[in-house]
């Protein structure tokens, strides 16, 4: 050993040292202890927690590649030395992680490593500070083990240590990634798998991948952003802005009452010594810039989904932006029209094969008028008839099935399983046996978006499995047939509901992602096949191997021997060939997903390992395919899927559709009836074209409103503009400023563009819906909502708004004083409609435009205060008791206000032209 028992002490202190540099987390260890056992190749990590006499102990397992003696000796009792520092794909070099080990405070660790055919073993004492030999176990086995053990702590709980590895090792390696070039790699704590991807944020979640870096980003209820290597946690913080700090702020940290919410893996990503500051390079820059665009975009539409611009704040928008940028989208669109006149015209002259415009079909493509309708199936049909396990044709798909949904495209919807062997026809559905009532599966939106699903019944199958999508449940409580509620009448072996109908229909439901508790199934009944000498033989070299070693060795076996094909040749091998059906999928050596599939669920049920062939639909675009897809379904700590027709087998999706059937060309005479077809006037596609454009704003404004969040609108509207005025509204790139957000008593919504344009004018009003002048005011449509949320929230940020409950106390003032009276008549002789009111012991003058439908009541009124200075000015005209006191007043009054643009001057007074005919 290289630590010398003089130097023991020295070299245990900057151990502990180097350890502390990790931070005041101090289970940051595991991360390291995933990470090391990571590159060091391995496929399998287990963490187990053990309680006994009075001590608590961790033990890490790997089967990875191990140490050697003269590792163990050169870098891992040695600090700052490391046999990874040329290795770029891995996460560690520094030649100190081990030690972090420290921080669990350990009396002991263990360490037992085997490398080839050489072990070491040695414990450490860490209170003692020595490191001592240990006799070599008699069976080691490969990778390494390390053992730490502790006093365990006064008064706790029996399975603490076991909770907090849990979680912590969620928290740091949960999305762990093997090395390129290793198919996976597992971490189990006590028995359970860690192992999971990376999860949607709570709203407005997206996943994301790049060449460079992935992950997933949105809005949650708290700020976070997760950076990754190799899925190990590196670091944590809670904004971009913290990630990179010279960078400007370009997002609020609190948008609509949620914050955004990052998680992003950047494999090439290089850290410092203390394993959670990340070199600031180019690579950091473009994965920051990369999440702030799309979180801005995301941020811009969901404005544009809440508060769609109309055409009066989309034009005010576009003016704003500056007339070059006006001009710029004029000529665009002008180009665009020239280049499509263009096509238009050339298309005929450079490809002579095609027509000119309105010259009927394509010559050389069939007609589709003629073509025979597809047959509608109903899901619970699915297996009448089965005509045995086969590779599909093109002549297999003349129908479509009653079945509609709402979700990604790609879905697969588990729709059945194939228990049975027939010799002659391979795997065949069973009978379809209940295993127990299904769960009562709530909505919970916080386990990710749901699959809407509408699909129609015959009711002439009394018993069916409902399609759903691996990974996800029923909402039982969403389960309608022709709207009445329907209830599942229980759980198949497999987890999937069961309904029992005996009538036609049609049946609405929705799923959300969640599982179904499932218990391990009885040991299988091995299938009785007169096995292929080759399948005899790999299922003999598999014997005593665990589970997971079984079905790893037997797919790889099957992918070998059998090659994706739906060549009609390969059909008719398979269909007409002599023999079982398993040695006739083996000749043939091709097949599609249920040939190959069906065979690897055979050679697994006949290793001992339970296993089913899964069918199920396949969605696209709404709807489903006309065929179907087939996986292969094993237990192995829970029921787990392989599809050895996809690249990952592991992953299911969609397969690539049935190959189109060929296309006859058209008889020269239909072709040449075709060109001579008189042409349709220019004038019908220009209708066609706009009501086909009328056809897509019409669907996109009720799919935005389909879709429209629910969110805490009021609460986000404040954190937005708050944002917005604390950091400059001169950019303005998400259009706040005509974004419609201030509700009115009309049903409408006014932006700040618009609201700033009627306080120009002194016409932007406000009142509660109960205030008593509502019912005699014009212009309700641009009264704003003072009971509102929003109006009350972004108040101190409007213009002037003239509030309907304040006017209320003005039009009830005294009357006025002869004098002002004099002067009102003077003003009313150019203005039928102006009033002026004078309010005792204030200091205010206030014009007010009161849009009433009766003339009577006036619609520009003044309001002056006796305190004020022209209220106590035209007072003291009246108490001179000269002639031109209200001459004098309605003068002052004159110049003051705005209504009349100042048009009225103080000389000219006396000289107003009379509108009203007196």
């Amino acid at each position: 050993m290289p630590v010398e028992a003089a130097d023991a002490g020295a070299f245990f202190e900057r151990a502990r040292l180097e350890a502390e540099r990790y931070g005041e987390d101090g289970w940051v260890f595991l991360r390291e202890l995933v990470q090391n056992a990571r590159d060091a190749r391995a496929t399998r990590i287990d963490f187990e927690t053990v309680a006994a006499g009075g001590d608590e102990q961790l033990i890490c397992r790997d089967n990875g590649a191990g140490m050697s003696p003269d590792d163990v000796d050169r870098f891992l009792l040695r600090l700052y030395a490391s046999s990874k520092e040329e290795a770029r794909d891995t996460v560690g070099f520094f030649g100190v992680g081990f030690w972090s080990v420290l921080l669990f405070e350990p009396r002991e660790i263990r360490v037992v490593t085997r490398n080839g055919g050489t072990v070491s073993a040695f414990t450490i004492d860490c209170i003692g500070r020595r490191i001592r030999p240990l006799p070599p176990p008699a069976d080691p086995v490969p990778g390494t083990i390390i053992t730490l053990v502790r006093p365990a702590p006064d008064g706790a709980a029996p399975d603490a240590l076991a909770v907090t590895v849990r979680e912590q090792l969620d928290r740091y390696a949960g999305y762990v990634r093997p090395l390129p070039g290793i198919r996976t790699l597992e971490l189990f704590c006590n028995g359970a798998s860690v192992n999971r991807g990376f999860a949607l944020p709570h709203r407005l979640g997206r996943r994301f991948r790049t060449r460079r870096f992935d992950g997933v980003l949105g809005f949650g209820p708290a700020p976070s952003v997760r950076i990754y290597k190799g899925g190990i946690l590196v670091r944590e913080t809670a904004g971009l802005d913290e990630v990179i700090p010279s960078r400007p702020v370009r997002l609020p940290r609190s948008g609509w009452g949620l914050f955004p919410v990052v998680a992003i893996n950047i494999d090439g990503l290089r850290l410092l010594m203390d394993r959670h500051t990340i070199c600031e390079d180019p690579l950091l820059h473009e994965a920051v810039r990369y999440c702030e665009r799309e979180l801005l975009r995301i941020h811009r539409r969901l404005l544009s989904r809440l508060f769609p611009l109309d055409w009066r704040n989309a034009m005010a928008s576009l003016w704003a932006r500056g007339r070059t940028r006006l001009a710029g989208v004029a000529a665009g669109l002008a180009l665009a029209v020239v280049a499509f006149a263009a096509l238009v015209w050339a298309a005929p002259h450079l490809a002579p094969g095609l027509p000119a415009w309105g010259g009927g079909d394509l010559p050389g493509l069939p007609s589709t008028g003629g073509a025979p309708p597809a047959v509608m199936r109903t899901v619970d049909t699915l297996f009448a008839n089965w005509g045995g396990t086969r590779t599909d044709r093109s002549a297999d798909t003349g129908h479509r099935w009653d079945f509609e949904y709402r979700g990604p495209d790609g879905l697969l919807f588990q729709a059945g399983a194939l228990e049975r062997y027939d010799p002659r026809r391979g795997p065949a559905p069973g009978p379809l046996r209940l295993a127990g009532p299904y769960p009562a599966f709530a909505d919970d939106a916080s386990a990710g978006p749901p699959v809407a699903v509408r699909l129609g019944v015959s009711g002439g199958v009394p018993r069916f499995v409902l399609p759903l999508p691996p990974g996800y449940v029923l909402i039982p409580e969403t389960l309608r047939l022709d709207g009445a509620p329907v209830a599942p009448a229980g759980r198949d072996a497999f987890g999937a509901p069961v309904v029992v109908l005996t009538q036609r229909g049609h049946l609405e439901y929705r799923a959300r992602p969640g599982a179904v508790p499932s218990a391990a199934p009885d040991e299988p009944e091995r299938p009785v096949i007169d096995w292929p000498p080759d399948a005899a033989e790999a299922l003999q070299q598999v014997e005593g191997l665990n589970p997971g070693d079984r079905v790893e060795r037997l797919a790889a076996w099957t992918a070998g021997r059998l090659r994706y094909s739906r060549d009609p040749a390969t059909a008719a091998d398979l269909a007409g060939g002599t023999g079982e059906w398993l040695g006739r999928a083996l000749r043939t050596g091709a097949g599609d997903c249920d040939v190959i599939n069906g065979a690897l669920v055979l050679m697994l049920q006949g290793a001992g390992v339970p296993a089913h062939l899964h069918v199920g639909l396949v969605g696209e675009g709404g709807a489903a395919r006309s065929e179907l897809h087939a996986w292969a379904a094993y237990w192995h700590d829970g029921w787990r899927t392989l599809d050895l027709t996809r690249p990952d087998p592991s992953a299911l999706g969609a397969p690539p559709p049935l190959w189109a059937p060929a296309v006859a060309a058209r008889p020269p005479a239909t072709a040449a009836e075709a060109v001579t077809k008189p042409s349709l006037p220019f004038q019908f596609y220009l209708l066609v074209g706009a009501a086909a454009l009328a056809a897509v704003g019409l669907l996109g404004a009720l799919w935005r409103r389909l879709i429209r969040p629910r969110l805490d609108e009021p609460q986000f509207v404040r954190d937005i503009f708050e944002h917005y005025f604390a950091f400059g509204s001169g950019r303005d790139p998400l259009r706040l400023r005509c974004r419609p957000v201030l509700p009115t008593l009309g049903g409408r919504r006014l932006s700040l563009h618009q609201a700033q344009r009627l306080a120009d004018r002194g016409r932007l009003l406000g009142a509660r819906p109960g205030c008593p002048l509502l019912p005699g005011l014009n212009r309700r449509r641009d009264t704003l909502d003072h009971a509102a949320p929003v109006v009350e929230l972004l108040e101190p940020y409007l213009p002037p708004v003239t509030w309907l409950e304040d006017v209320a106390g003005i039009l009830a003032a005294p009357p006025l004083p002869p004098v002002l009276r004099e002067a009102e008549a003077l003003i009313r002789r150019r203005d039928p409609l102006f009033r002026l009111h004078l309010l005792p012991g204030s200091t205010d003058f206030r014009e007010v435009y009161l849009p009433f439908r009766a003339a009577a009541a006036g619609r520009r009124h003044v309001v002056v205060g006796d305190q004020h200075p022209v209220g106590a000015a035209m007072l003291g005209d009246g108490a001179a008791g000269n002639g031109d006191g209200a001459r004098r007043a309605a003068a002052r009054v004159l110049a003051r206000t705005t209504f009349y643009l100042g048009e009225a001057a103080p000389e000219v007074a006396a000289g107003l032209p009379d509108r009203s005919g007196r």
